[in-house]
């Protein structure tokens, strides 16, 4: 793939309130994304949302570079996005001024009725002062009277396809004039969509449509004054006897001159390449010395997946003071993965800490040959969860991992361990909000509106997760058990054995509770428990939403945990 300094610039704006949603057809920015993937996998455009900025970075900082540096915005328009005071006040004014300055192509998509068309925006110009931008000179994708959610499913997607082509094709054509800007290149044009699908707007009537006045850069007008110049001082007669410059000798030169040109201006472009700073392709700076330690690999296109299965995933070996690497997860010194989570500062593990993570902890050593063990028929292997952890010894092993990783290089000294927040374990799930003061009080209203980690249907689809199923009851026959489900495992199944979330997490519900940090209410009698586990006899447990109460000192064949990494 090319130097992602050389790449159109896809900006994405959106509210994320619309890609939040439990039903996936109602993620639109995934969906976009998904249409737009094959096109960045090809090198042909590289698509940016907030989503991608690591933690720990200047959040506001890099959306403000990447707003200078797109080549092509997409708008995807809702009540949600209008109401967004960020998009308002810091995303918009700057596109939309860039929209008149430098013909930067605008695609808004009209998600869902909104008034879009009677909202305006002010941005400064240095010139005459305020100035009002409407978004309704923009023609829009998708009608007013039949917006992308009104669509049936099959239209969705025929929609989403015809925009995603749209912006593959402006990203090139910016590509091809983005040393040579001309007059209309410099102004606002038209999506160039199907007519019957996107009602044309009234361009002329918004001053955003005039063209600007083309400028001249100042190596182009030396080039222009320099080959004048040549061109006056060069003989044109070819009559060689009378001691004039002959034809032959004109040619040479000319060529010579010819040659000369063209080097100039490949040592500029080099120069140009060679210098350029891949987060903001517009700036140039000395290129930093690239050292083990700052070096990072590009992942291979369709190769940024994690695979589902533990003993496939290699234990990466950083040297020191190496940082996890942000954008594309982290894998620990005990093969441990962790992702990135989106509205939240930490790094997830994927998967929950498994028998033989735990294993490794100083002064601790397995030993499921115990009575209570044989009692409960469990007989789990290194790759299943570890469970009979008290939320203390949880918080411990935390702890010494840390420091095990610190002395070791692997992570920096503000980087740690530590189990997940109550309210980051519902940003993981895929809850989009919640009302209530304390986890508890969550979990009570939470029960309005039924969400499992699976959707809204119920019983759970295949593979959803590992729940008291068929299997189970062969083994415990006096156990309720969920009728027509089976996952295969009577107890807790190895880490990585069933689908994933939308964020690459598995096992969010069901095989094991997970500790969290919180207290479970105001009375700080007990400490949070998410995701029920694979013996829940409750149907109320497999809530996403649901919480249970332990102390810190209790610990039971269900109960296991999941680290989570802060970055910084």
């Amino acid at each position: 793939m090319p130097d992602s300094g050389s790449i159109p610039r896809v900006f994405i704006c959106y509210a994320r309130a619309d890609n939040e949603s439990s039903e996936p057809r109602e993620r639109w920015l995934e969906r976009l994304r998904r249409h737009l993937r094959p096109y960045e996998d090809q090198g042909e455009l590289e698509v940016f949302c907030d989503a991608v900025i690591a933690w720990g970075d200047d959040w506001h900082g890099r959306i403000q570079d990447e707003l200078r540096a797109a080549n092509v915005v997409v708008l995807l328009m809702s009540a949600a996005f209008l109401e967004s005071r960020y998009v308002g006040n810091s995303e918009l004014p700057v596109l939309l001024q860039r929209a008149r300055d430098d013909g930067l192509k605008i695609v808004p998509v009209l998600l869902s009725p909104c008034g879009f068309d009677q909202v305006r925006f002010k941005f400064p110009d240095p010139k005459i002062g305020p100035e009002v931008r409407r978004l309704s000179s923009l023609q829009s994708a998708g009608s007013p009277k039949e917006t992308l959610c009104e669509m049936q499913y099959g239209a969705q997607e025929r929609l989403l396809t015809e925009i995603a082509s749209a912006v593959r094709r402006h990203a090139l054509e910016s590509d091809k004039h983005r040393h040579k800007p001309s007059v209309q290149d410099r102004s606002i044009s038209p999506v160039g969509l199907t007519p019957s699908r996107f009602p044309a707007s009234s361009p002329s009537a918004s001053p955003l449509m005039q063209p600007a006045q083309p400028t001249t850069t100042t190596n182009d007008a030396a080039l222009e004054k320099r080959d004048t110049v040549s061109m006056r001082s060069q003989p044109t007669t070819s009559d060689q006897g009378s001691g004039k410059v002959g034809r032959g000798q004109l040619i040479t030169t000319g060529s010579l001159a010819a040659v000369a040109s063209v080097g100039l201006v490949a040592f500029w472009i080099w120069n140009s390449v060679r210098t350029r700073d891949p987060e903001n392709p517009r700036a140039t700076t000395n290129p930093p010395a690239m050292s083990p330690s700052n070096r990072v690999e590009r992942a291979a296109p369709g190769t940024a997946g994690l695979s589902p299965n533990p003993s496939t995933v290699q234990i990466s070996k950083a040297s020191p003071p190496a940082a996890p690497p942000l954008l594309v997860g982290f894998t620990n010194s005990l093969g441990m993965v962790f992702k990135r989570v989106p509205r939240t500062q930490v790094l997830f593990s994927i998967w929950e800490t498994r028998i033989k993570d735990y294993a490794s902890f100083t002064g601790w050593t397995p030993s499921w040959d115990t009575q209570e063990y044989r009692n409960a028929k469990l007989s789990p292997t290194v790759d299943c969860p570890v469970i009979d952890v008290t939320w203390s010894r949880a918080m411990a092993f935390a702890t010494w991992l840390t420091e095990k990783e610190r002395n070791e290089g692997v992570l920096r000294p503000a980087q740690r361990y530590r189990l997940p927040t109550d309210e980051e374990w519902s940003r993981a799930v895929g809850i989009p909000v919640e009302f209530g003061r304390s986890p508890e009080d969550k979990a009570r209203i939470g029960k309005r509106e039924p969400l499992y980690p699976w959707g809204t249907e119920w019983p759970p689809p295949p593979r959803a997760g590992n729940y008291p199923d068929e299997a189970a009851q062969v083994r415990f026959s006096d156990w309720p058990v969920i009728a027509t489900y089976r996952d295969g495992f009577p107890t807790t199944a190895p880490v990585g054995s069933f689908s994933t979330n939308r964020f690459g997490l598995f096992d969010l519900g069901g095989n094991v509770w997970e500790w969290c940090d919180d207290w479970y209410n105001e009375s700080h009698n007990g400490r949070v428990l998410r995701g029920g586990s694979w013996a829940s006899m409750d149907t109320n447990m497999f809530l996403s939403s649901y919480r249970r109460s332990g102390t810190p000192d209790v610990s039971s064949q269900e109960i296991g945990f999941r680290l989570v990494l802060v970055p910084e």
